[in-house]
This record gives structure tokens, C-alpha cells and sequence, in this order.
């Protein structure tokens, strides 16, 4: 099947650890990441879902990333 959101699965899995409201450097130590990694992944994943800042990242999560875990 193919993947319709638009991130690649790590984007997916750092974009859903934002919307606990931790600080990208817990983010990092989660997912075994440096804190630039992290950073360089939000960026990413901002331009590609058309948003300027974590919480509207984490907005768009809650409402795309739901249809993923059914």
C-alpha cells in the first residue's frame, strides 16, 4: 500500500513525539538522534506540510496521523 501522507516514516514518527510537547532535545534522546537531526526532520517536515511552528505541526498530526494508526 501506498503511504498518502506526503512524510517518510521517521518525519511520521518524529512529527507524533511533537505532539507530547517535549523539546526536541528529548525528542533526539527518544529516538537515538542528535538534536540537529531533529531539527533538520521538523524543518522538513514543516515545508512538506505547509506550517510555520509546532503547534500547528502538531494540529495537522492529530488530524492526519489518526487515519494511519486505524
Amino acid at each position: 500500500m501506498q503511504n498518502p501522507l506526503p512524510l517518510t516514516r521517521r518525519e511520521q514518527e518524529i512529527l507524533g513525539q511533537l505532539t507530547t510537547g517535549e523539546p526536541n532535545s528529548v525528542i533526539a534522546t527518544k529516538l537515538h538522534l542528535s538534536e540537529h537531526t531533529v531539527k533538520n526532520h521538523m524543518y522538513n517536515i514543516f515545508r512538506k506540510i505547509g506550517v510555520k511552528n509546532r503547534l500547528q505541526a502538531s494540529n495537522w498530526a492529530k488530524l492526519n496521523l489518526q487515519e494511519e494508526r486505524i
